[in-house]
């Protein structure tokens, strides 16, 4: 064993073979490994961390401590600096040119120390992934918010779009989940295989392009248990959106609906699987407590998929532009109230509506209040 590898293993023990060829291989001296070993513990990488990155021992000491240096100047913590080590063996002129570009995009320092990893990309890689970004119509501020795209291969953002426009996504849907662009081809294909299977068309998945990039085991594991609480091909079609679901989450929103509806209902109202328990139980307590809404009535399950918050806009909406609520008196405010509650009672169909509709809904809705 040379001496540069003895004074490797009494540093941080065995290491990976690639590691060994690498330090021994370097021009460096025992006396350099054991500076960049102190520089290391210095920054606070611990020998467990230090064993994964052995590389960094056969750099040139100074390369260590120029790119310390510059990564402190961006605001990187001494943690972020040990989770991104790698980093501290780049060319220094490259962690500046990069950051350069990044900033000329309009990355701030911010999201520039999110996708740190991008400082140590080849410098041509960001520019063209950046240039083929923008010819998929992605603007500025999109790439910003998606900067991890400029880090992969430029083959797979262009691999990835040519597959994406063959499944039917539009160049507005694609930069939308712009995500898509940089997954592994493969794992869309298996995924657009697999929607296929259960029934999705082209539109469909179209319209649900996030569950491309999903897990394909979750995809099989949702359609199986999807399967087993009863619903249709054809139900899970049209809820395409909780095959991306996490399936133990499927499994407790089952529960919680099967407190209040029968199992009937799940299955024809299944988008409520999608709704969390939270939301379920204020739900149910607002319809029932504050409204009053029958439980047995056929709108129930529809309003239990509504959120609590979007079904107070609507009665303040009819308060508001159908009783000019603001300028009643506190005695006629209270009435106000109580006549709209029982109108959505009699009437709950109307917190299904949107606001656009309700406008469209004026005299009828004048017309019910009229008759408390």
């Amino acid at each position: 064993m040379s001496s540069k590898l003895k004074v490797l293993e009494e540093l941080v023990g065995e290491v990976s073979e690639f590691s060994k060829e690498w330090v021994e291989n370097s021009k460096v001296s025992e006396e350099s490994i054991r500076e960049c070993y102190s520089l290391l513990k210095q920054y606070g990488l611990s020998n467990e961390k230090i064993r994964t990155c052995a590389l960094l021992l056969g750099r040139n000491p100074e390369t260590l401590k120029s790119n310390y240096r510059e990564l402190k100047k961006l605001g990187l913590s001494d943690k972020k600096i040990c989770s991104r080590a790698g980093l501290l063996e780049n060319n220094p002129k490259t962690l500046k040119s990069n950051y350069r570009e990044l900033k000329k995009l309009g990355l701030s320092d911010k999201k520039v120390r999110t996708y740190v990893s991008l400082l140590g990309r080849d410098p041509k890689t960001i520019k063209k992934n950046y240039k083929e970004l923008k010819k998929l119509g992605l603007s500025n501020e999109k790439i910003c918010s998606r900067a991890e795209l400029l880090g992969i291969s430029p083959e797979t953002l262009k691999s990835n779009y040519k597959e994406l426009k063959k499944l039917g996504l539009s160049d507005e849907k694609i930069c939308s989940r712009a995500e898509l662009l940089g997954r592994d081809p493969k794992t869309i294909k298996s995924n657009y295989k697999e929607l296929k299977k259960k029934g999705l068309s082209d539109k469909k998945t179209a319209s649900q392009a996030q569950l491309l990039e999903n897990n394909p085991e979750t995809l099989k594991n949702n359609y199986h248990e999807l399967k087993k609480l009863g619903l249709s091909d054809e139900k899970i079609a049209s809820q395409a959106q909780l095959l991306g679901m996490d399936p133990d989450s499927i499994k407790k929103n089952y529960q919680n609906c099967r407190r209040f509806l029968e199992q009937r209902a799940i299955r024809t109202f299944a988008q409520l699987l999608g709704v969390s328990r939270n939301t379920f139980e204020s739900n149910t307590q607002y319809l029932s407590q504050t409204i009053k809404i029958d439980s047995n009535h056929s709108t129930y399950p529809l309003l239990l998929g509504i959120s609590t918050q979007t079904k107070r806009k609507k009665i303040t909406w009819i308060l508001r532009e159908m009783l000019d609520y603001s300028n009643l008196s506190s005695g006629n405010k209270k009435e106000a109230i109580d006549n709209v509650y029982k109108l959505v009672r009699g009437k709950p169909q109307l917190l299904v509506y949107s606001i656009k509709t309700l406008e469209h809904k004026k005299e009828y809705i004048k017309k019910e209040l009229d008759k408390y």
